[in-house]
């Protein structure tokens, strides 16, 4: 059995590693070509401090996303492209600085950095912003994907939040979750019941496709 297992974990690798090498092609001879957007993606998406950012990290093997206590601090798309590398290393978009990912303080320089830039990208009047951070996330043993964090969805405005704050998280999650190349991971809080779980999925995450609901 685990020999079955383990040829099956070996057969996904190469298909994944197959198709990015045909995307890798297609840039080259194409500049405009972003392979990226592409790639197979996660899409992370649940209530607020509901865990979602700690899943990601487990992905990534690094705590690279800003974190605080009972308050919204992904206030903005991050996405985070995957890659095999010989060292753990993160870099910005549009940054030349490689941050180090088994150095604690440049882990701690890059959740902070992350961090400014939510805050630079909201305009007045927002609690949450729809630009996307973009990061490239390189080490050994990680397969081509994309991750999406997303801002957490909230069943009620609280105090601090901006009007339509909540319509502005539903519009994003949904528009991030028509990407035909996502896999969409919804995490919840598991003190939930089973039923409180539906009642906030089905509320929050229904979105229209070819003009009927449906629910992921």
């Amino acid at each position: 059995l685990t020999d079955c297992v383990l040829r099956g974990v070996f057969l996904q690798k190469s298909i994944i590693d197959m198709y990015a090498d045909v995307l890798d092609t297609l840039s080259d001879n194409d500049t405009s070509y972003k392979v990226q957007d592409h790639l197979p993606r996660i899409v992370v998406v649940g209530d607020q401090s509901a865990g979602k950012t700690s899943v990601l990290e487990m992905i990534v093997r690094a705590r690279i996303f800003p974190r605080g206590h009972g308050e919204m601090m992904t206030r903005s798309p991050v996405q985070v492209t995957l890659g095999e590398g010989n060292r753990h290393t993160a870099q910005l978009a549009g940054d030349n600085k490689v941050y180090d990912l088994s150095n604690e303080s440049e882990l701690r320089d890059l959740r902070l950095e992350v961090e400014r830039r939510m805050k630079k990208a909201l305009k007045p009047g927002e609690t949450v912003s729809s630009d996307v951070i973009s990061m490239t996330v390189k080490g050994p043993g990680l397969h081509r994907m994309v991750l999406v964090d997303l801002p957490g969805i909230i069943s009620t405005e609280t105090r601090g939040m901006m009007p339509k704050t909540k319509e502005a998280l539903t519009e994003m999650c949904s528009m991030f979750m028509r990407n035909p190349n996502a896999i969409i991971l919804c995490v919840q809080d598991g003190l939930l019941t089973l039923r409180e779980v539906t009642l906030r999925i089905s509320c929050s995450l229904m979105i229209r496709k070819g003009g009927e609901p449906y629910l992921c």
